[in-house]
């Protein structure tokens, strides 16, 4: 814990860390928040409901600026995140992921930039490094995110305590992509400025969330964004589309276009109860991997990599589709 004396007229920044099962980087990601150069910081740690040695790892930090915090069972990601941050106190705010790391001094860097600058909201670069961090590449983000195209914040980002408190609650109800839906929302209110430096390590292995979800985040981007008005109907259904066949081997105009036909019809009508409000966005993400579900083997037929696509995407339908 760091004296009194080096956090003397420092704001107060509240890292808040939902964790889940996640044993297996959890004490890195943690340790990077400790050891960073900006003292005045409190680490609100959520374990929403972990099965694994999560709640003995937090336990062997002896740390007075950790809080930890405990759902009795498994909630999800957004109800994590306003868990810790309902217990935040601090002027600016943050969280970060328990397989990710902070460089150290990313806090102090951040911090003074929206100081310096003035901001609501600033976000940074990142290092995306392979899973023992032998490999490291540095990603970019644009100046004016263009959110029509996609989450272009990352996961480096802090704002301040009005900020959050004036575009409320994570929605429970986009989960998958709340981080998504909560830019868009603050974009609407607040500026949003870019740090061009890299302050932060976003790991890439087969157990994130990225990785064994991707399939079902690429469906539920369009939808977020026909949410937002920031696409039209026509262009969610091809999003989606391309999500069930884009980077196949084998993969061709032609096919695509297929895949248009024997799914376009069905999509482009369960988006219209969605914009309608007809369907939330779960149920229409449920009904759209149904109605794929059902049109698999026509569309294994339209391409030379039919297994591919069926081990690719049959497990995530299935979970959906029931």
């Amino acid at each position: 814990m760091a004296k009194n004396s080096e956090v003397r007229g420092q704001a107060l920044v509240s890292i808040v860390l939902p964790t889940y099962n996640g044993a297996r980087y959890l004490r890195q990601s943690i340790e990077s928040c400790l050891n960073q150069t900006y003292s005045n910081i409190e680490l609100i740690i959520v374990d929403d409901g972990s099965t694994d040695d999560t709640p003995d790892i937090i336990g062997s930090f002896r740390d007075s600026r950790i809080k930890s915090l405990k759902h009795d069972k498994n909630k999800g990601l957004p109800h994590a995140l306003n868990t810790g941050f309902a217990a935040a106190r601090g002027e600016f705010l943050t969280w970060t992921s328990d397989d990710n790391e902070y460089l150290p001094q990313a806090i102090e860097e951040m911090v003074a930039f929206l100081t310096v600058q003035d901001c609501p909201f600033v976000y940074c670069d990142y290092f995306s490094v392979s899973d023992e961090m032998a490999e490291k590449k540095p990603i970019k983000f644009p100046d004016f995110p263009p959110f029509e195209r996609g989450n272009y914040i990352g996961a480096c980002f802090m704002l301040r305590r009005e900020v959050a408190a004036e575009t409320g609650e994570y929605d429970s109800g986009v989960s998958l992509v709340e981080d998504y839906d909560y830019w868009i929302r603050i974009s609407r209110k607040f500026s949003m400025k870019h740090l061009a430096r890299p302050l932060y390590l976003f790991r890439k292995h087969d157990r994130s969330l990225s990785a064994t979800r991707a399939y079902e985040i690429r469906i539920a981007d369009p939808l977020l964004r026909l949410k937002h008005r920031l696409i039209t109907g026509g262009q969610a259904r091809d999003a989606i589309t391309r999500a069930v066949t884009e980077k196949q081997p084998g993969f061709s105009t032609i096919n695509a276009l297929a895949a248009r036909v024997l799914l376009g019809g069905t999509i482009i009508g369960e988006l219209n109860k969605f914009e309608k409000g007809l369907l939330t966005h779960e149920e229409c993400l449920t009904r759209i991997a149904a109605s794929i579900n059902r049109r698999l083997p026509a569309l294994q037929a339209c391409f030379h990599t039919g297994k591919i696509i069926k081990r690719v995407a049959r497990p995530v339908l299935k979970t959906h589709a029931g």
